[in-house]
């Protein structure tokens, strides 16, 4: 994989990603946002604060490692083992299935209500942002052997390239799962369910 096309792809996606949450979230309540479609499935703003919880590590992970990374970028970008497939597995389908289920470990489980709703967009933002900036300064360095450690424990690292891949790839997971909650929210809306939802929608 060409390097500068990775880097390039990856900063085109958290592009797409921020302007995705401002139409997933656009014109809906703090009440909305915490809608659930069913007790224990996860509302917008849960989804959203998950992925602020599961890129926080990765992000303080980057700012360490980046200052001292090894210099020098490079022509050829190769994944490895769980760098190649973890980002496939998490990517949502062409199809918006998510395919692939695992349970969320207890430490990234959201803890939210409607009240937080603005620091929750706003903390996403910031992140999204955030790693916006590593993505540019990685332009410098060798994608192949600067090891970022992973959120799911010290046992697994990855090539700095495979951890902007797997950071977009589980943001596009649950960005697809709140697009999906704002779905069934608009249906049941319609059907005259939720009768305080439907007035204000």
């Amino acid at each position: 994989m060409n390097a500068s096309t990775l880097l390039q792809q990856q900063s085109e996606l958290v592009q797409a990603q921020l302007h995705t949450l401002d139409q997933l979230t656009r014109d809906l309540t703090p009440a909305q946002l915490a809608w659930q479609p069913a007790p224990g499935k996860w509302s917008i703003l849960e989804c959203i604060e998950h992925l602020n919880l599961a890129m926080a590590p990765y992000l303080r992970e980057m700012n360490t490692v980046l200052p001292t990374a090894p210099q020098g970028s490079v022509p050829t970008f190769r994944s490895g083992f769980w760098g190649k497939r973890l980002p496939k597995m998490f990517q949502p389908k062409s199809t918006g299935r998510i395919k692939w289920k695992m349970k969320t470990m207890a430490r990234f489980q959201p803890q939210v209500s409607p009240e937080d709703h603005a620091r929750v967009l706003t903390d996403f933002r910031a992140q999204v942002a955030q790693l916006s900036g590593f993505i540019a300064d990685a332009e410098k360095l060798d994608l192949n052997r600067a090891r970022i450690v992973s959120a799911i424990g010290s046992w697994l690292k990855f090539r700095l390239g495979d951890a902007f891949r797997f950071v977009t790839a589980h943001n596009a997971r649950h960005l697809q799962q709140a697009q999906g909650v704002r779905e069934m929210m608009e249906s049941s809306a319609a059907k005259g369910h939720d009768a305080p939802l439907a007035a204000s929608l």
